[in-house]
């Protein structure tokens, strides 16, 4: 049975004194009836947005606010009053004295296409980005002059060709969270119906790697562990993992905008240094290899390449890009040179072998271009 919809939402009101679960459930179907009830802003939510003062612009010091906007609010088209969280309070997290803010909900899938997120094999799609040319190539950026969003962006491109995790997690910090207010942050939060340190605590090891996952402080595997030192790993992977993102303003890694974007499936967990190459040395999950949460496409495309290879094949994708070669994906080699001479010359072949079935074949040679592909390639390697 549809619900009708009315733009009169003054029995709201009543209702959430009155019945604050049926409240919850008329706010959703009115929602679902009418999605123009959330403002832009509700619909792609900024981080700034929710982490900022509106006034001060400073980080908001009362993290419960911080998790009350993550959570979306709905607002009236008509007066622009806030009229409550898409996730209201029941009935008996009242009675219990609490609030969970479901952050799940608020931002649609990540497009995983566009300038935020540079997946190589969309290079058309991000090369004519300004942010985008920073990262891949931060000399080019005045750092006393360049807009604050250039800026951010040539640290972040410049911290990924080193590889270094604790560079890259220092580039993509915007704010300060002690371990408290993360603490507080997991127990007012949940993700899809989940609690936030359940959501993410196994983020980024499947079933076959929570059987080889080696604790770098004990050098053993965690399952050999007993149950409390187990629980204890997790839970410090869970403060970890999210009072990183925290700190970044719930943003996803090396994302070059201000979207908000929710640990889960779109937005999935990094290793920096692949967990198949450092599990083994018991440096898979030290603090400073799990970077953050790359956005699903990224992170399938970058798969097990290192993050300064990876990098330095944006920037190849980029640079071919800007010379007319378009670079349709990635191609691993041996070696970081290796794999950029592999990806450009498949683009833009020197050579053009005939078809070997024809005893008349004959290969066509275009030597100018083998200059312009190990240019190309040098260019891409110096950063």
């Amino acid at each position: 049975m549809r619900i009708p919809f009315t733009r009169d939402f003054r029995h709201l009101a009543e209702l959430k004194e009155s019945d604050p679960n049926r409240y919850h459930d008329t706010l959703k179907a009115l929602v679902d009836l009418e999605p123009d009830l959330l403002s832009d802003r509700q619909k792609i939510l900024a981080s700034p947005e929710v982490f900022e003062d509106s006034i001060t612009g400073e980080r908001k010091t009362n993290v419960e606010d911080i998790a009350r906007s993550m959570a979306g609010m709905l607002v009236s088209p008509s007066t622009g009053q806030p009229l409550g969280y898409r996730n209201s309070e029941t009935s008996r997290n009242i009675l219990k004295g609490k609030y969970k803010a479901e952050i799940g909900i608020p931002n649609p899938a990540a497009s995983g296409l566009g300038a935020p997120y540079m997946r190589v094999k969309n290079v058309d799609r991000w090369a004519g980005d300004a942010a985008a040319a920073a990262f891949v190539d931060p000399q080019s950026i005045d750092l006393v002059n360049a807009p604050t969003k250039l800026k951010r962006a040539a640290a972040m491109g410049k911290a990924a060709s080193t590889g270094d995790g604790r560079a890259m997690l220092a580039a993509n910090k915007r704010y300060e969270f002690t371990d408290e207010e993360v603490d507080q942050f997991l127990k007012l939060t949940t993700i899809n119906g989940a609690g936030s340190a359940s959501s993410v605590k196994t983020s980024g090891l499947d079933e076959g790697r929570k059987l080889e996952v080696i604790d770098p402080v004990t050098l053993k595997k965690v399952i050999d562990l007993d149950a409390d030192s187990q629980k204890a790993f997790y839970r410090e992977r869970s403060r970890n993992l999210i009072g990183d993102w925290l700190k970044s303003g719930g943003r996803a890694l090396n994302d070059l905008d201000d979207e908000l974007s929710i640990p889960g499936n779109a937005y999935q967990m990094e290793h920096n240094s692949p967990f198949s190459q450092s599990n083994a040395l018991a440096l898979a999950e030290t603090p400073d290899n799990r970077v953050g949460f790359y956005e699903r496409h990224v992170n399938s495309e970058k798969g097990d390449i290192e993050t300064s290879q990876y990098y330095r094949m944006q920037r190849l994708a980029y640079l071919a890009n800007q010379a007319g070669i378009p670079i349709s994906g990635l191609k691993k080699g041996t070696s970081t040179e290796d794999s950029l001479n592999l990806m450009i010359n498949t683009a833009n072949p020197a050579v053009i072998y005939g078809d070997r079935r024809r005893k008349d074949a004959q290969d066509i040679y275009y030597p100018e271009r083998t200059k312009v592909n190990n240019a190309l390639v040098q260019q891409a390697l110096s950063v």
